[in-house]
């Protein structure tokens, strides 16, 4: 059966965009081949939704990154054939929602031409940055008769790689971009929203280093790289960057990578360096790079007390641009050999002017305040060590001067010793108990039970209050005449007689 719908639907939903406008139904009923229907109650209900005559075409377009895209809007009055739709003077198309990334501007006619350009004649569009329009809003209607609009996306942005057969959402870098327009006719219906997808291709961009190219930095002191410092690449981390940093005066400095990110293997793989040095190399993606080096801190160094400036030189190699050669692009210089280390060419790159300046006294101030715990309990406990042995070397010598004849007694058993032993190895043959009174080697202070009471005679050697060393001589010179009295009473004592001969025996020789 043919259905034809005779009105034109619900104007509120129409005014709307509404997708359908009204809905419809009919019953039918069977019969046999004798005549017998169906009873009308068993009928059959068919209901029909009366679609929106106004219909706008979901479109899809590619441009190259930095450029701007003229976009034509298509759709118009369902022709009820196949759901193709044919367009129609009274018709116009509106914008629903701006794009999420970039603007839509109107067509127009480059400055001086005709205005506008409509019906059937084609005329170019002014670009947006030559005209300075006004990006479409929600709600403004497209003014070329046409439907063109122009689209610009932001500076350096894309979502597509540059690698892309065709570009998807399988291949999709970053955020989609889209915008929705709708149609509409002379009584304000509109039709049912459609979305307009722009892709954006990559191209090659070169890597950028923004904000200050100069600081100071005192000498042996850690200062981070300026405030303010930005580097990345516009091609985001499609790819891996190759990065040399290397610092140029022979007494310059040090550069310590981001501590963060210096440490992680994942992050940063090392070719030549450990990244706190004066030559490091590394590869990296752009974000981990340039999180490195913007977080990273410059160490001064300098000669007999003379503070050298010294030029912090980056050389970055991106694997689409490879080495940026001279003529240097904006915002690099020309490093040579004499700049980088091992470098056998002229290359681009960037450059850091390091002030180096003299250390000041608050520098050392600054160091003790920012040193960790444990190196603060360790100085504290090695200060305190020092200050204990001082303290029991001062109560010693307080000790010694307050007690001086403890002191001169301990140096005269010490004394009285070191003769004793001399003694001992002078003796030789003599009888131990020659001269010694009997009871072997002297002892020192009172003899027990010689009932010497004054400190002096009988062996006695009991230091005398005075000189320690007249009376050390005076006791040494004692003794020498009593080892001399000794040995002289030995030798005049009787010798004993010779043994006798012993007499033959009266031997029998007859028997």
């Amino acid at each position: 059966v043919d259905y034809e719908y005779g009105g034109e639907g619900d104007d509120d939903k129409a005014a709307q965009g509404a997708q359908f406008l009204d809905e419809d139904s009919f019953t039918f009923g069977a019969c046999d081949e004798e005549g017998e229907c169906s009873k009308e109650e068993d009928g059959a209900e068919v209901i029909v939704k009366i679609k929106n005559g106004l219909q706008a075409d979901p479109i899809s377009s590619t441009i190259a990154e930095d450029t701007a895209l003229l976009v034509t809007l298509t759709g118009g009055r369902t022709t009820g054939e196949g759901g193709g739709t044919e367009a129609a003077p009274d018709l116009s198309f509106a914008v629903v929602t701006p794009p999420t990334s970039g603007a839509l501007y109107q067509c127009v006619p480059p400055q001086g031409g005709s205005t506008p350009c409509g019906g059937t004649k084609t005329c170019p569009c002014c670009m947006p940055d030559d005209c300075g329009l006004t990006p479409l809003a929600a709600a403004d209607a497209v003014e070329d008769a046409t439907g063109r609009v122009l689209y610009k996306p932001d500076d350096d942005f894309f979502n597509c790689p540059t690698k892309a057969k065709e570009c998807s959402a399988a291949v999709a870098v970053g955020e989609s971009v889209s915008f929705v327009y709708e149609v509409r006719d002379a009584d304000s219906r509109r039709s049912p929203p459609a979305t307009a997808e722009v892709w954006v291709k990559n191209e090659p961009d070169y890597p950028y280093l923004r904000g200050p190219r100069e600081f100071d930095a005192e000498v042996f002191q850690e200062v981070r790289l300026p405030a303010g410092l930005e580097i990345g690449d516009p091609d985001k981390d499609l790819e891996k960057w190759g990065v040399t940093i290397s610092t140029g005066a022979e007494y310059g400095g040090f550069v310590y990578l981001n501590d963060k990110i210096r440490a992680d293997p994942e992050k940063l793989k090392y070719i030549m360096g450990d990244g706190r040095s004066k030559f490091t190399s590394f590869t990296a993606y752009p974000s981990a790079a340039g999180g490195a080096i913007v977080g990273a801190k410059y160490m001064s160094l300098g000669k007999d007390a003379e503070a050298y400036n010294d030029t912090i030189s980056i050389i970055v190699q991106d694997p689409t641009t490879k080495y940026i050669l001279p003529p240097c692009p904006d915002g690099f210089v020309t490093l040579t050999k004499d700049d980088v280390v091992g470098l056998d060419t002229s290359v681009c790159g960037w450059q850091i002017h390091v002030n180096s300046l003299p250390p000041s006294e608050s520098q050392f101030v600054d160091a003790a305040a920012n040193l960790p715990i444990s190196s603060l309990i360790a100085t504290w406990s090695l200060i305190g060590a020092v200050l204990l042995w001082f303290g029991w070397q001062l109560y010693g010598w307080l000790w010694n001067v307050c007690n001086p004849e403890d002191v001169e007694t301990r140096a005269a058993e010490r004394y009285e010793v070191l003769v004793q032993k001399r003694e001992a190895k002078m003796r030789g043959s003599i009888s131990p108990d020659v001269g010694m009174g009997g009871g072997g080697l002297p002892t020192t202070g009172k003899q027990e039970g010689d009932g010497d009471v004054d400190g002096g005679g009988d062996g006695d050697v009991v230091a005398p209050m005075g000189s320690l060393r007249s009376w050390a001589k005076s006791n040494y010179a004692r003794r020498q005449s009593e080892r001399e009295a000794a040995l002289v009473s030995a030798l005049a004592r009787p010798s004993r007689p010779p043994p006798k001969a012993p007499q033959p025996a009266n031997v029998d020789l007859e028997g």
